[in-house]
Parts: structure tokens; sequence; C-alpha cells
């Protein structure tokens, strides 16, 4: 049986799962919910105009995601900086902690308490391999 995994996205109507609550609206209605995870974009919930740029904000904001689709359904963080900004629609990433959302914003949504322990994934935009190395390496860091 497979498992379907559903990723947020930047851009608004018509597109679905810009606005996150439409999540809980999908598995409200399917038969087999529990076939369903998520993967939370954060340049995606960024630019779709979700705020966690603050202790309290990111608090807030993985709150609504408790409360729109469990904590138990995100399967996935997609941990990516953007370089456009808040509420902007695009996804155009940037190196992690070169963009607008920043490093300590995403360090402290990735690990934030009730989202540690779940994977992490990066997509940063076209780099050498000493960059990409050095991507992987701010993350790793964060755990020492």
């Amino acid at each position: 049986m497979f498992t379907f995994v559903l990723e947020n996205v930047a851009q608004d109507f018509p597109s679905i799962g810009g606005d996150i609550s439409h999540f809980k609206l999908l598995l409200e209605r399917l038969d087999e919910p529990h076939r369903i995870k998520f993967c939370i974009d954060t340049a995606h919930a960024f630019s779709y105009g979700y705020d966690f740029s603050s202790e309290q904000k990111c608090n807030e904001f993985v709150e609504f995601l408790d409360k729109a689709i469990g904590i138990d359904k995100i399967c996935l963080i997609h941990l990516n900086d953007n370089i456009e900004g808040i509420g902007s629609h695009i996804d155009q990433h940037a190196k992690l902690g070169e963009g607008v959302i920043g490093l300590d914003n995403l360090k402290r949504f990735a690990m934030h308490p009730k989202l540690k322990h779940i994977p992490v994934l990066t997509e940063p935009p076209a780099v050498l391999s000493e960059e990409l190395k050095m991507e992987f390496q701010k993350i790793v860091d964060w755990n020492k």
C-alpha cells in the first residue's frame, strides 16, 4: 500500500496546498486519510505568507501546522531559504542563510522541539560541490 506525500506550495489559487488549511480539508474528504503524509517546504511556506521569523511566530506556525494537519502527518521538511520576500508567492531558493528567511529562522524551525525528529532535505540552487558540502555542514553543525 502506498503512502502519498503532498508538499505545500508557494502559489495561491488555483493551486492546492499554498494555504496549508487546504490539506486539512483534503484529509477530511478522503476515504483513507492515513495514506497521506506531508512535506513542509520552508521557502514555499514563507513565500505563501507564513511567518516564522521570530521565536513566537515560529511557535505559532508550528501550532498551526499541528492543528491543521497534525505534526504526526509531517514526514519531511524541505529546509530552503528563499530570495523573494514573505507573501511573494515566488519560489526561488537561495543558499541557506543567504536568502530573506535567514539561517537563524530556518534553524529555529527545523530544530523546534515538535519538529526536530522529522527528516530534513535541502534543495539549494545550483552550486559547486564544495558549496554543497558547506550547505550540508551548516545543518549538521546544529546537532552538535
